[in-house]
């Protein structure tokens, strides 16, 4: 969570209008590729709330808040149940967008 908050800090202060954040471990792997992995639930849902806090913290106001959006791999891993959780989720954490791969 703290790499994503100070990313978005960074990313924020640059003038980038929006970033997604992803579940997947490191290093990411391409969506469609077998032998990827995500994080848990719990540290996924706290990457995206970082990443919020951040654009929060970084604009000048609401309307300039750089855009988080989230994703998630876990349908792959842990199926399509826990991917709607986690959609849910990272909405509820602030997400402006989120989904899942498909």
């Amino acid at each position: 969570a703290v790499n994503a908050k100070r990313t978005v800090a960074g990313y924020a202060r640059a003038g980038l209008a929006g970033i997604m954040i992803e579940d997947q471990v490191s290093p990411k792997r391409c969506g469609h590729t077998q032998g990827k992995a995500v994080v848990d639930r719990a540290a996924a849902t706290a990457r995206v709330r970082a990443a919020v806090d951040a654009a929060r913290e970084t604009a000048g106001s609401a309307d300039d808040a750089i855009v988080v959006m989230a994703r998630t791999d876990a349908a792959a891993t842990h199926g399509l149940d826990e991917a709607l959780y986690r959609a849910q989720a990272f909405r509820d954490a602030g997400a402006a967008r989120s989904g899942r791969d498909p």
